[in-house]
């Protein structure tokens, strides 16, 4: 998988990489710019993205990409320094905990202008970049939590569904300007936002983060939680021509744990 885009960097690769100061963001536009990408990135918190971004020499775009404002003032700027837009990486997000019946419905309103209808947006307003490349890709970071679900966290599984329809269709209506478009959907990943978590869950059951990890994990085939590089290796494939007949697909990078029978877990000696 190393370095799959080096051959296509001497026509001048752009990418715009949204959710990219930390986590599979970050590691994407990491390798991006290891492979010679012109890379712009976003996110919220401008001191984060301006410390993550110069450490590896990308263009940094802070804002709320949600906002129409700020989307269409990242776009003007990549048309006009660019002219174009090749990779299209949709990593950032916004997480509520609760079920439809507990969760505010403000919460609600602003978990879906951000994963849904955000990214919706900027994929249609980013499609005019989009076409002047020779053939665009565009790669949306999703989760497992677009066919499984559990309690509690209705927001996520709403709009991790969501998204996996809108990669469907937008796969669709792009096609004929040979723009692919896909979804990488990690399990458990060692990202910022799932540490947390997992310091949540240790505080929660009384447990230390090892243990926490290691139950999280106690049902993925491969037994552990995956890096964010190792999505960023597959999400670098998916913008690749070697991926160039590749569209509308949803890749699991989840250590297959889309492969388990819940049930079969709970019988006698399943988790050894």
């Amino acid at each position: 998988m190393q370095d799959v885009l080096q051959g296509e960097n001497r026509v001048g690769k752009v990418a715009l990489i949204v959710g990219a100061s930390s986590g599979i963001g970050f590691a994407t536009a990491e390798k991006l710019t290891q492979n010679g990408v012109r890379v712009y990135v976003n996110a919220r918190d401008a001191g984060r993205l301006s410390e993550a971004g110069g450490a590896i020499g990308a263009i940094c775009m802070p804002g709320d990409f949600s906002d129409r404002a700020t989307m269409q003032k990242m776009l003007k700027a990549i048309e006009k320094e660019s002219s174009k837009l090749d990779y299209l990486v949709h990593s950032g997000a916004y997480e509520a905990e609760g079920s439809v019946a507990n969760l505010p419905e403000e919460q609600m309103k602003d978990a879906l202008a951000t994963n849904v209808l955000g990214n919706a947006r900027l994929l249609g307003r980013a499609l005019p970049l989009l076409r002047k490349s020779e053939g665009a890709s565009v790669v949306v970071v999703g989760s497992v939590g677009a066919e499984r679900a559990f309690r509690n966290f209705a927001e996520h599984y709403i709009c991790k569904s969501a998204l996996l329809g809108l990669v469907r269709s937008t796969a669709m209506d792009f096609g004929r300007y040979n723009i692919r478009v896909n979804m990488v959907s990690p399990g458990w990943t060692v990202t910022p936002g799932s540490m947390g978590f997992v310091d949540h869950l240790c505080d929660m059951f009384a447990r230390d983060e090892a243990q926490i990890k290691a139950l999280l994990s106690r049902n993925v085939p491969l037994r552990r939680m995956a890096e964010p590089q190792e999505v960023a290796n597959v999400i670098e494939f998916l913008l690749s021509d070697r991926a160039s007949y590749v569209t509308g697909a949803n890749v699991p990078v989840d250590g297959g744990l889309m492969n388990v029978d819940a049930g079969m877990t709970e019988l006698p000696g399943s988790g050894n």
